[in-house]
């Protein structure tokens, strides 16, 4: 861009600014190093920059404390899991203390298959994983080839040992 100021004598140092109609501009006179679009696509991201605000500070913290007390209520959950070291039968006493309630959906017909969806809610922990039927048999399916390779025919899979 030439041309956007002048003196009024090479002796005066002092610059005179011109309207923008009198600038010159000469485009290309450079070899890029980044294509226009790209130019314009940081200069759009850097125009919505901004520093965070300081409102935003409280809703971090009550996020984080609310992230603390839901850390605290897993680790109680892991120390009761880790006082029953082998398990041998599941009992009633086994569900009351670990499980608080169970959502048993109504069973409704996948690819000809009767599937029913439950939800398992942990003492102090919540929902841990929801698995769709989909993932349901894709998590099943390695088990039951191990079943397969050692030879168990009942439906019902045995308890893994616990060492």
């Amino acid at each position: 861009m030439n041309f956007r100021s002048t003196t009024k004598s090479f002796k005066n140092k002092k610059k005179i600014g011109r309207p923008p109609e009198g600038w010159q501009i000469f485009k290309d006179t450079h070899p890029a190093i980044i294509d226009r679009e790209t130019f314009a696509l940081v200069q759009e991201l850097r125009k919505h920059r901004r520093r965070p605000s300081k409102s935003g500070i409280p809703e971090m913290q009550a996020y984080l404390e609310a992230e603390a007390d839901k850390t605290e209520s897993l680790q109680r959950f892991i120390q009761k899991v880790k006082q029953v070291t082998a398990l041998k039968a599941l009992t009633p006493e086994l569900i009351h203390e670990f499980v608080d309630k169970i959502v048993v959906y109504a069973p409704r017909y996948l690819d000809g298959k009767r599937v029913q969806l439950l939800d398992i809610y942990y003492s102090g922990v919540g929902i841990l994983h929801e698995l769709n039927p989909e993932e349901m048999e894709g998590a099943a399916a390695p088990h039951r080839a191990q079943q397969r390779e050692n030879g168990v025919t009942t439906g019902v899979a045995p308890f893994p040992k616990t060492y």
